[in-house]
């Protein structure tokens, strides 16, 4: 293609086509082109439980908190919860989440009930001014169990991913009040 060029344009363009090509290939990204390479610096948090009193229905309360060890503000992340079928039945997925302290259902909560569990979601958002401070706890909500998930030592999983939050996967384990 150079040569054919050359032949069109002049003898000139078979000497200066590789260094303009080298200078497009190799010269330093400006302007919009310019992005930075630093790191994001993230925290590792992680979900705690703490048992409530029993409710007179006779359901477990869990009070959810986030705990961020990090020197980094824990902001604009993610938390899912995942809690099986076997332990709180796809049709009382809806009373699943108790009083919710910080942030609002449908916006910053979601319930999602799937096959074989129901996946709770937190999202704090860019918008939202939610955030938990380097080496502090943040409470979240309460989290219901049904009067048939009696057993005293119950394990979920959860994820943590996005924001200054490191990505997670982790267990979550509830002891009730005997």
């Amino acid at each position: 293609m150079i040569v054919a060029l050359a032949a069109i344009v002049g003898t000139w363009f078979v000497a200066l086509a590789p260094i303009v090509a080298g200078l497009f290939l190799l010269a330093p990204p400006i302007g919009i082109y310019k992005h930075d390479e630093t790191p994001v610096v993230r925290t590792g948090v992680r979900l705690d439980a703490s048992a409530l009193d029993d409710q007179p229905d006779h359901t477990l309360r869990f009070r959810l908190t986030l705990v961020n060890p990090g020197a980094v503000a824990a902001d604009n992340f993610r938390i899912r919860l995942l809690v099986p079928h076997t332990l709180v039945p796809a049709q009382a997925a809806n009373r699943l989440l108790g009083p919710i302290l910080i942030g609002a259902m449908g916006q910053n909560w979601f319930v999602d009930t799937a096959y074989d569990a129901t996946a709770i979601t937190f999202r704090a958002g860019q918008s939202d001014t939610i955030s938990c401070p380097p080496g502090g706890r943040l409470d979240l909500a309460d989290l219901n169990l049904p009067v048939q998930a009696r057993p005293f030592d119950i394990t979920l999983e959860y994820q943590v991913s996005g924001g200054s939050a490191a990505p997670a996967l982790d267990r979550l384990r509830l002891r009730a009040i005997d």
